[in-house]
Protein backbone atom coordinates (compact mmCIF):
# COMPACT_ATOMS: atom_id res chain seq x y z
CA UNK A 1 0.00 0.00 0.00
CA UNK A 2 1.40 3.42 -0.94
CA UNK A 3 0.55 6.31 1.33
CA UNK A 4 1.22 10.30 -0.27
CA UNK A 5 4.22 12.22 1.36
CA UNK A 6 4.10 15.91 1.05
CA UNK A 7 7.12 15.49 -1.42
CA UNK A 8 5.48 13.22 -4.08
CA UNK A 9 3.56 15.43 -6.53
CA UNK A 10 0.31 14.82 -8.06
CA UNK A 11 0.61 13.77 -11.74
CA UNK A 12 -1.23 17.33 -13.48
CA UNK A 13 -3.43 17.32 -16.96
CA UNK A 14 -1.57 20.60 -17.26
CA UNK A 15 1.89 21.65 -17.59
CA UNK A 16 3.06 24.35 -15.02
CA UNK A 17 5.90 25.97 -17.40
CA UNK A 18 5.28 28.10 -20.29
CA UNK A 19 8.44 28.03 -22.94
CA UNK A 20 10.79 30.71 -23.44
CA UNK A 21 10.94 31.96 -26.91
CA UNK A 22 14.41 32.01 -26.75
CA UNK A 23 15.90 28.95 -26.04
CA UNK A 24 12.76 26.97 -26.03
CA UNK A 25 13.20 25.97 -21.76
CA UNK A 26 10.04 25.86 -20.10
CA UNK A 27 9.54 28.88 -17.94
CA UNK A 28 7.72 28.34 -14.41
CA UNK A 29 4.27 30.33 -13.87
CA UNK A 30 5.79 31.18 -10.18
CA UNK A 31 8.16 33.53 -12.28
CA UNK A 32 6.28 35.35 -14.60
CA UNK A 33 6.20 38.55 -14.01
CA UNK A 34 3.17 40.73 -15.48
CA UNK A 35 3.65 44.35 -16.94
CA UNK A 36 7.04 44.74 -17.09
CA UNK A 37 10.47 42.43 -19.03
CA UNK A 38 12.21 39.76 -17.03
CA UNK A 39 14.81 37.23 -17.29
CA UNK A 40 14.81 33.85 -18.62
CA UNK A 41 15.62 31.33 -15.67
CA UNK A 42 17.61 29.47 -17.81
CA UNK A 43 19.19 31.62 -20.89
CA UNK A 44 19.07 35.50 -19.27
CA UNK A 45 17.79 36.68 -22.19
CA UNK A 46 15.03 39.27 -21.61
CA UNK A 47 11.48 38.17 -22.33
CA UNK A 48 8.02 39.16 -21.11
CA UNK A 49 4.44 38.01 -21.42
CA UNK A 50 2.33 38.68 -24.40
CA UNK A 51 0.54 42.65 -24.57
CA UNK A 52 -2.26 41.02 -26.29
CA UNK A 53 -2.70 37.72 -23.31
CA UNK A 54 -2.41 41.16 -20.84
CA UNK A 55 -4.99 43.18 -22.45
CA UNK A 56 -7.09 40.06 -23.23
CA UNK A 57 -7.01 39.21 -19.58
CA UNK A 58 -7.67 42.60 -18.13
CA UNK A 59 -11.02 43.49 -21.06
CA UNK A 60 -12.30 39.69 -19.90
CA UNK A 61 -11.86 41.26 -16.15
CA UNK A 62 -13.40 44.50 -17.19
CA UNK A 63 -16.61 42.83 -18.28
CA UNK A 64 -17.13 40.34 -15.71
CA UNK A 65 -16.51 43.03 -13.29
CA UNK A 66 -19.54 45.24 -14.38
CA UNK A 67 -21.74 41.89 -15.28
CA UNK A 68 -21.40 40.40 -11.84
CA UNK A 69 -22.17 43.18 -9.29
CA UNK A 70 -25.12 43.96 -12.29
CA UNK A 71 -26.29 40.09 -11.90
CA UNK A 72 -26.15 40.29 -8.21
CA UNK A 73 -28.56 43.67 -8.43
CA UNK A 74 -26.46 46.53 -8.26
CA UNK A 75 -28.13 49.71 -9.87
CA UNK A 76 -27.13 52.84 -10.59
CA UNK A 77 -24.43 54.29 -9.08
CA UNK A 78 -23.81 51.33 -7.03
CA UNK A 79 -23.07 49.35 -10.10
CA UNK A 80 -20.42 51.80 -10.58
CA UNK A 81 -19.19 51.40 -7.42
CA UNK A 82 -18.39 47.66 -6.89
CA UNK A 83 -17.31 47.95 -10.68
CA UNK A 84 -13.24 48.40 -9.90
CA UNK A 85 -13.02 46.16 -7.12
CA UNK A 86 -14.95 42.84 -9.02
CA UNK A 87 -12.80 43.51 -11.92
CA UNK A 88 -10.04 43.59 -9.71
CA UNK A 89 -10.90 40.49 -7.94
CA UNK A 90 -11.74 38.53 -11.29
CA UNK A 91 -8.54 39.64 -12.67
CA UNK A 92 -6.95 38.25 -9.98
CA UNK A 93 -8.92 34.97 -9.93
CA UNK A 94 -8.29 34.80 -14.06
CA UNK A 95 -4.14 35.94 -14.01
CA UNK A 96 -3.22 33.09 -10.99
CA UNK A 97 -5.70 30.23 -10.79
CA UNK A 98 -6.79 30.50 -14.67
CA UNK A 99 -3.14 30.51 -15.93
CA UNK A 100 -2.48 26.51 -16.04
CA UNK A 101 -5.38 26.33 -18.26
CA UNK A 102 -5.31 29.47 -20.40
CA UNK A 103 -1.31 29.83 -20.21
CA UNK A 104 0.18 33.08 -21.08
CA UNK A 105 2.35 33.41 -24.50
CA UNK A 106 6.13 34.54 -23.88
CA UNK A 107 7.80 36.74 -26.03
CA UNK A 108 11.35 38.65 -27.23
CA UNK A 109 11.23 41.59 -25.10
CA UNK A 110 13.58 43.70 -27.52
CA UNK A 111 11.81 43.91 -30.94
CA UNK A 112 14.29 44.16 -33.87
CA UNK A 113 12.60 46.46 -36.56
CA UNK A 114 12.03 45.09 -39.97
CA UNK A 115 13.90 46.27 -42.60
CA UNK A 116 12.21 49.23 -44.70
CA UNK A 117 13.95 47.33 -48.16
CA UNK A 118 13.55 43.75 -47.41
CA UNK A 119 17.41 43.53 -46.94
CA UNK A 120 19.11 41.96 -43.94
CA UNK A 121 18.44 39.25 -41.19
CA UNK A 122 14.56 38.54 -40.62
Amino acid sequence: MMFFTPTMRLKSTYSEFTECPECHAGVHFGRLVFGREFGCPHCGKEIRISPRYTRNLELISCILGLLIPYLLGAKSWFLLLWWVPCALAVLFVLAWTGMPFLPPKLERAVLEPPSVLGLGPK
